[in-house]
């Protein structure tokens, strides 16, 4: 993370600007670092579309974070939902399976939780958090900037980050959605073909890579619209499990 971005998020957790102007800023700065002249000239454009997100994720997460401060800086333990939403603008997240049937958060810096019978929502502006969350909680993660980490899970889940590495290995799941405007997605899918088959659907720049475990029989494999969408099947039961994967530029790395 910028020095400038720090600032800005300072200042808005101060209450010096608000989260109007710091979105501005925010994407006067993104604007600045992947528009300029040494990007590649056929990836800029893309990324522009999708770190557009940026601005709005952190705008909503310190929203969020500052409107009204439950744990700021207290560790919390909440029951389990059906669902969890999490919403950082800039920083890490880890995410991990939890020892009981509880979510239990980990946040360095000032945050929400708004913990309801089916849903739970953690907004984190400036900071770090960590997440031990049981099986079966469906999750929707927003990443502004920052890295996202997902091990030992056995949950559907849906990522969206403006910029970042993500490196996710899940127990078991029924579909899951990754996309990312810049960074490299890395996922390990548990067992072996025979044990786990899966459907996957790739979105990437012309300029980008994928790798496919050995076992990947590849159906699909073509340019539209200027970006490479590639289809491809992991054993017999294909139709049991999917990911789907969206990236503006970088790596993706899908192990087995």
């Amino acid at each position: 993370m910028s020095e400038e971005t720090k600032k800005v998020l300072e200042m808005l957790e101060q209450g010096k600007i608000s989260a109007e102007e710091a979105e501005r800023l925010l994407d006067a700065l993104a604007r600045t670092e992947y528009g300029s002249p040494g990007a590649p000239g056929k990836i800029a454009p893309k990324i522009g579309e999708v770190m557009a997100q940026i601005p709005r994720i952190v705008s909503a997460a310190v929203s969020g974070a500052v409107a009204g401060v439950e744990s700021a800086t207290q560790d919390g333990v909440y029951e389990k939902p059906e669902a969890a939403r999490i919403a950082v603008g800039m920083g890490d997240v880890r995410v991990i399976r939890s020892e009981d049937d509880k979510i239990h958060i980990t946040a360095k810096g000032a945050h929400t939780v708004r913990s309801k019978e089916k849903l739970l929502s953690f907004n984190l502006g400036l900071g770090d958090a960590e997440l031990a969350v049981p099986d079966g909680v469906h999750l929707n993660i927003a990443a502004g900037t920052g890295d996202v980490s997902l091990e030992g899970l056995s949950t559907d889940f849906d990522i969206k980050m403006g910029k970042g590495d993500a490196e996710l290995e899940p127990v078991n799941f029924r579909g899951i959605s990754i996309k990312n405007g810049y960074g490299n997605i890395a996922l390990r899918l548990p067992g072996t073909p025979d044990e786990f088959s899966c459907y996957i659907e790739l979105n990437l720049d012309t300029q980008s890579s994928f790798e496919l475990p050995e076992s990947a029989h590849i159906e699909s494999d073509k340019i539209v619209d200027g970006r490479r969408k590639i289809s491809a099947l992991i054993g017999e039961n294909s139709n049991e499990r999917s990911v789907k994967i969206s990236l503006g530029y970088g790596n993706i790395v899908i192990e087995q």
